[in-house]
This record gives C-alpha cells, structure tokens and sequence, in this order.
C-alpha cells in the first residue's frame, strides 16, 4: 500500500478541472487514490475519508456552492 503525503490530494483537488463538486468528491478521490494510505504535518495512517475530514476540520478544504475549494491561506509550507 502506497503512503501519500496530503499534500497530493490539495495539488489534485486544488487542479482538477473541472473543478470537484462535494458530491463527487470522495468517489473522484478513492479512484484516483485507491490503493493509499496518507499522512500529514500532524496526522498519519489515514484514509481518505480521514484525510479528507482533517483538511475540512483545518478550514484547508471548504465548498464554495458546491464545488471543492482549497484555502490556500492555511495550507502550511509542506504543502498540507
């Protein structure tokens, strides 16, 4: 099993074009993601579920009407 830093995820929401809706988000993600563990700057051994809940609970992922945004203003240096 691949062990994936969150910053992978921000970069692929951050790109994705078009942009992710919340409702496809999660399933866009674990096809993308499939065979992944991640980590952060403080959190490891997550799934994508979990990853995806820190980085809401950071304010580094919100939705703006729907569509996944990354709030680049709390995203630290490492890239999570």
């Amino acid at each position: 099993m691949k062990e994936l830093h969150g910053h992978e995820v921000i970069a692929f929401i951050k790109n994705a074009n078009p942009p992710l809706k919340k409702t496809e988000l999660l399933a866009t993600l674990q096809k993308e993601f499939s065979d992944a563990k991640f980590h952060t700057c403080s959190q490891s051994d997550l799934t994508i579920e979990g990853l995806l809940e820190f980085l809401e609970s950071a304010e580094k992922l919100h939705f703006d009407k729907g569509v996944a945004t990354i709030n680049t203003g709390n995203v630290c240096k490492d890239g999570d």
